[in-house]
């Protein structure tokens, strides 16, 4: 499904779908699972494999290429000077779909190729990135993080994946120096703009009927750890009235912060208790100590400091009723990203050139866009997931809601580089 994208400045921009859903599916061919979607955690032997077959597709769409210091891979297109970047990422989650990430990689090389193609004149160059380790393996957006300059090295000494290995050790088997990884920062200026193409990983699109999306902006996600201090005790000598229960001091924390959240928060909020460490974990004794991870996304910091000071809240008050004791320790808390409105606005005309429905949204996913927001002009285009389904093997968008989000990524992408 090849598409002719008419533009004022340059007549029509021929892109081919049909080569961006070959490239799809070739990549998804690295990694693969038996029972589809792919495993490729970043770093690992498959993300290797990844990363030379997508050298190989940026040096053939005529870009030239190196990999910084970080782990990125960066395709240059154009001459010195700041430049637009754009892309996203090809490590996935554990059994994860092919669309995540890779898109946005593939539909910005497909745009260069369609560029070369037309004879378009580019007045700024073009950089297409694959960040190293978005998912979080080891580091959640750890490449597009050190080139922007916010990565702690105390932070990347520490951090330990889901295979055992400190990053560390990780990126030394890769053939990178740890050391190093400063050496990745861009300097203030040089990225001119950022523009990301992706996966909506949600239901809101497709129940609207939409096409596009024009993110807004970018959840920030508040993460904590409530442990509860009970005794262990005999489960069938202890009676009730008498019991230290630290999970069931958890289990009342968590249902009356849900009533609470329901009660009083706003509908684009969200508040996900997602795992549970239980000790002794016995049949037959009480629990004695109880670990829970609180996760709070929102796109209003005030909102969301007020929510988690609630839920803290709630948990002394059960914990004083269950006679445990209770903690609660911030573990990461990551604020609201705002996209650039004028980007947005390109976004928009671009829909509107060529006749399709958008509707602005909020993101509820971390991307590396956000990144990027605070040091250029920002924005990110999605498209809609089937089923609102992502980060699992049956991730999938239709090839025509395809070929329309290469549509309008193509001509903001030219409009931007030839301003």
């Amino acid at each position: 499904m090849s598409s002719s994208v008419q533009t004022k400045r340059a007549g029509p921009l021929s892109v081919d779908s049909q080569q961006l859903l070959a490239d799809i599916e070739a990549l998804a061919r690295i990694g693969a699972l038996d029972k589809g979607g792919v495993d490729r955690p970043a770093f690992s032997s498959q993300y290797r494999a990844a990363i030379e077959w997508l050298t190989a597709r940026m040096q053939n769409a005529g870009l030239r290429v190196h990999q910084d210091p970080a782990g990125n891979l960066i395709g240059r297109l154009g001459s010195e000077g700041p430049a637009i970047v754009c892309g996203s990422h090809v490590d996935s989650v554990p059994s994860g779909g092919i669309l995540d990430g890779a898109l946005g990689v593939l539909a910005a090389i497909e745009c260069v190729r369609a560029f070369r193609k037309s004879g378009v004149n580019l007045l700024r160059p073009l950089e297409v990135v694959a960040f190293a380790d978005e998912e979080g393996a080891y580091l959640s957006l750890f490449g597009s993080r050190a080139m922007a300059g916010t990565l702690d090295m105390t932070e990347v000494k520490a951090a330990i994946g889901r295979d055992g290995r400190r990053l560390t050790d990780a990126l030394a088997e890769y053939g990178l120096e740890p050391d190093r990884i400063n050496q990745a920062i861009r300097p203030r200026g040089d990225v001119a703009g950022y523009l990301e193409l992706h996966i909506e990983q949600g239901p809101v699109l497709e129940w609207a009927e939409t096409p596009i999306g024009i993110v807004q902006s970018i959840v920030g996600i508040h993460e904590a750890e409530i442990r509860f201090t009970g005794l262990a005790n005999h489960a069938g000598t202890t009676p009730m009235e008498l019991r230290r229960d630290a999970l069931r001091a958890a289990s009342e924390t968590m249902v009356e912060a849900y009533r609470a959240f329901e009660a009083e928060c706003a509908s684009d909020m969200r508040l996900t208790f997602g795992a549970i460490s239980n000790h002794p974990n016995a049949k037959n004794v009480i629990p004695g100590f109880v670990r829970l991870t609180q996760e709070i996304r929102g796109i209003d910091i005030d909102l969301m400091d007020n929510l988690f000071k609630r839920c803290r809240g709630i948990a002394s008050e059960v914990a004083e009723s269950r006679k445990v004791a209770v903690t609660c320790e911030i573990l990461s808390c990551d604020p609201p990203t705002t996209m650039d409105a004028s980007v947005q606005q390109r976004i928009a005309e671009a829909c509107s050139a060529l006749g399709y429905g958008y509707r602005k949204m909020p993101s509820g996913a971390g991307h590396d866009a956000q990144v990027f927001a605070p040091l250029c002009p920002t924005g990110m285009i999605f498209i809609p997931s089937e089923g609102g389904v992502s980060h699992n093997a049956v991730e999938r968008t239709s090839p025509d809601l395809i070929a329309k989000g290469l549509d309008v990524f193509c001509l903001v992408l030219q409009g931007w580089l030839a301003a």
